[in-house]
């Protein structure tokens, strides 16, 4: 063990060829030591000991990492903070380079982040707080799911679940409604991406949404066995601080953009034709996003020295206010009504004539200018008469 410990050592500074003539070079010379090795026995030795110098140790991943310059990986998080803004973190981008197909040092990352973005990593240390260890033995030991209300004025609604011990997000969808079978659909839909395997309890809050998903759980799962987890949200806090990062990343983007339509006349939110058109661009452009791909690797640091039971409390803040008890957490979000019949169709039409997802050089408000035009030109030919305006 300890002469392949030696042979690493020189990995990072050998070529790959090289690399593989240095390990049969010295298994030749440990087999000519032992001279009671000879014949096919020593070639299977031979392939033996460089299979287990590779696997035991890694090499080929090591090796991998070697395959991408400081200067490319500098252009790979300058593109991404382009796109995604200043205060994106290690964590994240190591994600994104799995998600990528690179395996890439910490320490590489941290020094491209000083070299590209100096200031806003150090702000990011400025900021750091210390936070109590969270625990739970294995993935799919627990599932978080919740809605995200950011956008909530605008009709929109994020779902989302997450793994407890992996941080793998399992869903996050943007919907115009706050549904109980839209959620069940969701959680349904991910358990068949996994293969069938459901996790063993889920941990939700309070409200009518997540009945339809707790009823499954326990008919699948069994009564009695604490196979869903009910509370307030300041003990759901896995995915309370995936929603930090989600507004961070995505949705803040909208926020801004939606307000400032509304304050220039472009967006009227009490318009149905408005919110309509808003919704059905946005939920089509909106699900088409690399997060799930960028944050798909277990990035949990710190060690699993708590015990399980304290999982109930991980993320409690006592400073925190307490929900009322006549609060049950039922927030209604219902996708807007037009007076055609045909809504399903008339989305697509849209969709199909102004694509969500091209360039835009206004943060898409010039698409959805666009799509408006096609939308009234539509309901006016079908009612035959001109009492759409926008």
């Amino acid at each position: 063990m300890a002469e392949s410990e030696d042979m690493i050592d020189v990995c990072d500074d050998l070529g790959i060829e090289s690399f593989f003539e240095h390990v049969l070079n010295r298994t030749e010379e440990l087999l000519d030591e032992n001279s009671n090795v000879s014949g096919e026995h020593r070639i299977s030795t031979r392939v033996d000991f460089l299979e287990r110098t590779l696997n035991v140790h890694n090499v080929c991943q090591k090796l991998t990492r070697n395959s991408i310059t400081d200067e490319e990986i500098d252009d790979i998080i300058r593109h991404y903070i382009a796109r995604h803004g200043s205060t994106t973190g290690e964590s994240y981008l190591r994600g994104y380079f799995r998600a990528l197909g690179y395996t890439i040092q910490r320490r590489r990352i941290r020094e491209s982040l000083n070299r590209v973005d100096p200031r806003n990593t150090a702000l990011r240390w400025g900021a750091l707080v210390s936070r109590r260890v969270y625990f739970v033995p294995w993935p799919n030991s627990l599932w978080h799911l919740d809605g995200h209300h950011s956008l909530i004025r605008w009709g929109f609604i994020i779902h989302g679940c997450i793994d407890g011990y992996s941080r793998r997000i399992i869903f996050l969808h943007c919907s115009t409604n706050n549904l109980a079978s839209t959620v069940l659909g969701l959680f349904e839909s991910a358990v068949e991406r996994d293969g069938g395997l459901w996790p063993s309890p889920i941990r939700v809050d309070y409200g009518v949404k997540n009945t339809a998903v707790c009823d499954a759980m326990v008919a699948v799962r069994g009564e009695g066995r604490g196979s869903f987890i009910a509370g307030s949200s300041t003990r759901n806090q896995r995915i309370e601080r995936l929603w930090r990062d989600v507004f961070r990343c995505i949705c803040h983007v909208f926020y801004y953009i939606f307000y400032a339509m509304e304050q220039t006349g472009v967006l009227d939110v009490e318009n149905p034709i408005h919110m309509f058109t808003l919704q059905a661009q946005l939920v089509t452009k909106s699900n088409v996003v690399e997060w799930d791909d960028a944050s798909c690797n277990p990035l949990a640091n710190g060690s699993n020295d708590v015990e399980p039971e304290d999982m109930t409390f991980y993320g409690e803040d006592p400073e925190a206010p307490i929900p009322t008890e006549e609060s049950n957490n039922n927030v209604e979000v219902f996708a807007a009504q037009l007076p055609s019949n045909n809504t399903d169709e008339l989305v697509a039409y849209s969709t199909t004539a102004v694509d969500p997802s091209q360039e835009s050089s206004s943060f898409g408000v010039d698409i959805n200018a666009k799509a408006l035009e096609i939308i009234v030109h539509k309901l006016e030919q079908e009612h035959g008469r001109r009492q759409y305006c926008h």
